[in-house]
């Protein structure tokens, strides 16, 4: 599953302690909280602009505020445009070309990225509105995880994407679920990390220079019913324990699909659900054999992507 933003999102550093970011593009602020001049990023995000104040010259603007027909709603929208990196202080561990914008700030002193803003809700969906010109064969994406400092470290409590690949002349709505680790129903989050890329991210190399993506009102809609979800009689797991395989059978009448999550509630697998030769279960198949041993999650998805029963199993070797 190509979810490369999603795990650039979760593995940022560290939770973060300053005010909301903005979510409708309206408030724009000079770099890190106005410590920095040049160029305008959106308030409480983190954008390629950075390399233009860190390492210049050479690195161009990649992020823009825009107003008219080019927002959504309110005056302004955000615009993001893929750029060469022609100077690259991480020694060329950033994607050449870029174009990402995610939550967050640089702290100067000591210089660090905090990844995220304060966070508990537990929305069941996330909904922005976009317009799209890629360059051939590229695509779009946003992934979103929710997060909580357990102490010693983070947990990821869920996550959600999406991919664009399509032209969108004129603004349309994405929308996509986020899906909960049940290892964390009962768990609130303390992080909501999101970004966005204009290009690909699969690879350090495979965006392309161009490709341009704009983005306004973004918003959190829906509550999940993950605490509800962890035992129903009416999904069977076997063997449970398992090595090799799972079997999943389940009495919904609406299953289309199992994830697979790990113990950090990364997405480890999928498989479809079937209907049963007489009609009265969904079933599939888990390929366990690659797993490492341990615990795991699942959540059995309708044709929405909406969660609709979860629960745990254990891979033994």
């Amino acid at each position: 599953m190509k979810l490369h933003l999603l795990v650039f999102i979760i593995s940022g550093a560290s939770v973060c302690t300053f005010a909301q970011p903005t979510m409708d593009f309206e408030t724009w602020t000079t770099m890190n909280n106005g410590t920095l001049a040049t160029p305008e990023e959106p308030t409480g995000w983190i954008t390629g602009n950075q390399l233009v104040t860190f390492v210049s010259p050479g690195n161009s603007i990649s992020v823009t505020k825009v107003t008219g027909t080019e927002a959504h709603g309110g005056l302004y929208a955000m615009k993001i445009v893929t750029v060469d990196v022609v100077n690259d202080p991480s020694g060329g561990q950033l994607p050449d070309p870029t174009g990402v914008a995610f939550v967050g700030k640089v702290q100067i002193s000591p210089l660090k990225l905090i990844n995220g803003f304060p966070y508990t809700a537990k929305p069941a969906t996330c909904e922005f509105w976009y317009k799209y010109t890629p360059q051939t064969g590229d695509s779009a994406s946003c992934g979103l995880a929710l997060t909580k400092w357990n102490g010693i470290k983070t947990d990821t409590i869920a996550t959600g994407n999406i991919f664009i690949k399509n032209t969108a002349a004129f603004y349309v709505q994405a929308t996509f679920n986020l899906i909960y680790n049940p290892l964390f129903s009962a768990v609130q989050p303390d992080t909501m990390r999101i970004g966005f890329s204009a290009t690909c991210i699969a690879s350090k190399t495979c965006g392309v220079v161009g490709s341009t993506l704009w983005v306004d009102d973004i918003t959190f809609t829906g509550t999940t019913g993950m605490n509800q979800l962890s035992s129903f009689n009416d999904v069977e797991l076997y063997p449970n324990p398992c090595n090799q395989s799972l079997n999943i059978s389940a009495g919904t009448g609406e299953a289309v699909s199992v994830v697979v999550l790990d113990v950090i509630g990364k997405i480890v697998a999928s498989a479809p659900l079937t209907l049963s030769a007489n009609g009265m279960k969904e079933t599939g198949a888990i390929n366990t054999s690659g797993f490492a041993m341990g615990l795991y999650s699942y959540s059995i998805l309708d044709k929405s992507g909406n969660p609709m029963r979860a629960g745990k199993f254990n891979v033994v070797r």
